[in-house]
């Protein structure tokens, strides 16, 4: 897609030759991941480079600026001086009913020349199953946050937990202070230490049952992993 602004000059277009070269690379990269659902470039004059091909000029303006998207200025040098990859809050995708994360990543020429940025979708569903499908002892189970305690990863248990519905909190939503409020103090105190990047492991209340509760960051995106199990159920064995 080249925005109709655009003058197709020879240097862009010798850009975009060299972009092409992506066919390749890029189909075979999705077909090996089906967890990425689309791949593309964004270059500074708003040329784009889109994959799976959704023929991507009948379904944006003509003035379509891929600049001003929050992926690529995320990324972009005024907000990523540091020129590492960025990576979105998640957010519901309506076509495939499954929240989705978008990281992207700045690229430079030989230079050092700004030139646009790398993007791509990803779904969490395996992640969200992958979590969700986790036991520990008999009704022990795990639960991920963001660093916004967005619900990326609940279990049915987690939900009873936290004394809400998938209805009323699908994942993609936040946790807010009406429902933190209701929580124990120490097992709220845990869930914000837990959202800020801490590791610990707590006896915290739920529900009026003592729990003992691990949680620990994944740094590169930042969300809070948590696992929770009945003081009871890991101390039977000891007490026998």
């Amino acid at each position: 897609f080249i925005p109709g602004i655009l003058d197709l000059t020879p240097e862009l277009i010798s850009e975009l030759n060299t972009l092409v070269q992506l066919n390749f690379t890029t189909p075979a990269i999705l077909a090996a991941n089906p967890d990425a659902v689309a791949i593309y470039f964004g270059g500074v004059n708003s040329q784009t480079m889109y994959y799976p091909n959704v023929d991507l000029a009948a379904l944006v303006p003509p003035d379509f600026d891929i600049t001003q998207r929050p992926w690529f200025m995320a990324a972009a040098p005024a907000q990523n001086p540091t020129k590492s990859a960025a990576w979105s809050d998640p957010y519901l995708d309506a076509a495939t009913n499954g929240l989705i994360i978008t990281v992207s990543y700045p690229v430079y020429d030989s230079s050092g020349r700004f030139r646009g940025v790398q993007g791509m979708d990803v779904q969490l569903n395996q992640i969200t199953s992958v979590v969700g499908n986790l036991k520990i002892g008999e009704t022990g189970h795990a639960f991920l946050l963001d660093k916004n305690k967005r619900l990326i990863a609940m279990p049915p248990a987690a939900y009873i937990d936290f004394g809400i519905t998938p209805d009323d909190y699908p994942l993609g939503n936040v946790l807010d202070q009406a429902v933190l409020t209701k929580l124990s103090p120490d097992f709220s105190a845990a869930i914000d230490r837990m959202t800020a990047g801490e590791s610990s492991l707590e006896t915290v209340s739920i529900n009026g049952i003592e729990h003992f509760m691990i949680y620990a960051p994944v740094s590169e995106v930042g969300y809070g992993l948590a696992i929770v199990v009945p003081a009871q159920e890991l101390l039977a064995g000891a007490t026998e």
